[in-house]
């Protein structure tokens, strides 16, 4: 299946709340650019095409379509609701937030970079006890291949080197492992589903905005160290609209930070959190001083 040219790296109906109009703040740029809606802003021509995808399945990005499709109407109930989050809107967002989590730049790097890392100190070490065997004369004790640990697969010396070089070639180009990363999406969603939900409002004089990882996954302390969806110590954001945030809590007592309600500094502080988390690129509805430092670091 084709798909177009211009591929949306943050879905435009999640961006269009932010920017219609609003401010892009790009980092290294000395001003903001006002921009009237978000159709220019968070795309990259083709990203989201990898090699070796079956024809005959829909692309990455065709697959990011029909997921924003289907959580949009849920964004926005969850957006105009003062009521708890109900269980069937909390499923569909936490797709939402899987797709936002893993389809970025940021985490297809960082997720890709995280593998080849260890896939180099593996083969440092393997290639250093091959060379212990061939200086003793000793024989490996899996002469047909290299054990990853893996039940499923043992590869032979070439095998792995072409996977080693692979994947080195994917980070080079700024897309390792993308296709493995997104498809974990419908594996996060349980995880996410089961945190601790509060949506968060905004004084009337006071506004939220989002940047290119709008998803921020950190430790209760604010520590990337050890940050997974599958801990109780876990906190993520998500910032819905200029009035609305939400907090996901791994467990519930992480909520006694929101408990007492928001304030202006509160505000602050959650902004701050997005802006750190960007990559490239903060978005605003209005101009905000933090953002703007941030552009020019």
């Amino acid at each position: 299946m084709t798909t177009g040219r211009r591929q949306h790296i943050i879905p435009q109906f999640y961006l269009r709340r932010f920017l219609s109009p609003g401010l892009v703040y790009r980092k290294g740029h000395d001003n903001p650019r006002m921009v009237p809606s978000p159709q220019q802003v968070a795309f990259e021509n083709w990203y989201y095409e990898v090699a070796n995808w079956p024809d005959d399945l829909p692309s990455l990005d065709e697959i990011n379509t029909q997921l924003e499709s289907m959580t949009a109407p849920a964004l926005a109930r969850l957006i105009e609701s003062a009521t708890p989050v109900d269980s069937g809107t909390k499923h569909t967002v936490a797709y939402l937030i899987a797709n936002l989590y893993l389809r970025v730049p940021a985490t297809i790097q960082a997720t890709g970079g995280t593998v080849l890392n260890m896939m180099e100190q593996a083969d440092d070490l393997l290639k250093a006890q091959m060379k212990h065997f061939e200086e003793t004369g000793t024989t490996p004790p899996l002469s047909s291949g290299f054990d990853t640990g893996s039940s499923s697969h043992r590869y032979t010396p070439e095998e792995w080197e072409s996977e080693l070089e692979s994947l080195r070639g994917e980070v080079a180009a700024g897309k390792p492992m993308m296709a493995e990363s997104m498809r974990l999406t419908p594996h996060l969603v349980p995880f996410i589903e089961s945190m601790s939900w509060a949506v968060l409002a905004a004084p009337r004089d006071r506004y939220f905005l989002t940047s290119d990882r709008p998803v921020a996954l950190t430790l209760i302390n604010g520590s990337l160290v050890g940050a997974g969806w599958g801990r109780t110590d876990a906190l993520a954001t998500l910032p819905l609209s200029p009035d609305r945030f939400l907090v996901l809590c791994g467990t519930p007592p992480g909520m006694s930070l929101f408990g007492r309600g928001i304030g202006k500094k509160d505000i602050r502080k959650l902004n701050l959190r997005t802006i750190s988390h960007a990559r490239m690129e903060v978005y605003s509805p209005k101009e905000n001083p933090f953002a703007e430092e941030w552009m020019k670091l």
